[in-house]
């Protein structure tokens, strides 16, 4: 019986050999080629439209919907909490694709968006449109399902982006206000989805707190890329006026601080410990800017990195302490022997 099994073992090498020789004489694939190949151009689409869609962005887009929902008392470990941040996310992807497909041309012109897709002619301007447009359409679906108004709140919020936002940049430096509008939304597409209203407490703070904390965030960014800005042409007020640049910046960091401590503390969003943390990190936030303003050169990239670590911390720690916030775990779940008040 071993004596069989060795020689099945050895034909079976045998024919898999010639097989590979045969393949390797004629020029044909082995089965593992095909596979491997077919796999290497579906990592390779995959991630031209991942950077299309600006997916690192896009994913702090989704973040900050999925914070809104969660803030608002919407269950978290629930298919609504899925869907709505499933659709923002393709939302957000499709607006950034069109976005680049408004900028081709002129991403070009600057070293960091010189080998985007569009650019490189990886990806022709139909197959983003209908990428975009599959995007939008799924993203819209699957918000609507959850609540008509955050869907709307979504396509709104999209066609500032593409329509607006995109053009104004070569027009004029307001673009950054109307820039932050977009940013501000996301927030309030999650509690509105969770059942709040638009004009509630919990969607006016995040949506203002997101609004502001955009200035100083994107003040710094465009001055650390201001020579791609003024070789595409897009109006960016950081290279055009630095230090009024530099006091928006400070005046925006104190807007962020006193919104996410004064606000929380007069609606009764969070506890006393949230508003006394927001005041420790929003003070630094402000010092930052502060620096920024003064010694713009040395200081822009240490703004940039505490403005994006800022906003994640605040947000999970408002999370932490905030009444409403419910995984949608019923005590049953976790104990069987348990009971529900």
């Amino acid at each position: 019986m071993l004596l069989s099994t060795t020689m099945r073992t050895a034909r079976g090498v045998g024919v898999a050999g010639r097989r590979k020789r045969w393949c390797s004489e004629t020029g044909m694939q082995t089965r593992l080629e095909v596979r491997k190949e077919w796999a290497a151009k579906a990592v390779d689409y995959v991630g031209k439209y991942a950077v299309l869609g600006k997916i690192k962005l896009t994913g702090l887009v989704a973040f900050t919907t999925s914070v809104g929902f969660a803030a608002a008392g919407g269950p978290v470990l629930s298919l609504a909490h899925a869907s709505v941040v499933g659709g923002c996310f393709l939302q957000s992807m499709s607006a950034n694709t069109f976005n680049q497909i408004a900028e081709k041309d002129f991403d070009k012109l600057m070293k960091r968006t010189d080998r985007r897709p569009m650019v490189k002619g990886t990806v022709t301007p139909s197959e983003a449109r209908a990428v975009g447009s599959l995007e939008l359409t799924t993203g819209t679906a699957m918000l609507y399902a959850v609540d008509p108004t955050s869907a709307a709140l979504g396509v709104a919020c999209w066609a500032l982006y593409v329509h607006c936002y995109t053009p104004m940049k070569r027009a004029h430096w307001l673009n950054t206000w109307v820039g932050a509008v977009v940013g501000a939304l996301p927030p309030m597409m999650g509690t509105v989805a969770a059942g709040a209203g638009v004009l509630s407490p919990i969607s006016i703070f995040l949506g203002s707190f997101l609004y502001f904390w955009q200035i100083p965030h994107f003040m710094s960014l465009c001055y650390l890329n201001r020579r791609d800005y003024k070789a595409a042409g897009f109006q960016m007020l950081s290279s055009i006026d630095t230090k009024r640049a530099g006091l928006f910046s400070i005046k925006y960091a104190v807007y962020t601080t006193a919104a996410a401590t004064a606000m929380p503390l007069c609606y009764g969003l969070a506890s006393p410990f949230f508003v006394a943390e927001s005041l420790a990190f929003g003070s630094y936030f402000v010092y930052a800017s502060y620096l920024f303003h003064q010694e713009p050169l040395k200081n822009a990239r240490k703004l940039f990195l505490i403005s994006i670590s800022y906003l994640p911390i605040l947000l999970v720690l408002f999370l932490v302490h905030c009444p409403d916030f419910n995984l949608g775990i019923s005590p049953k779940l976790l104990c069987p022997m348990a009971t529900e008040n």
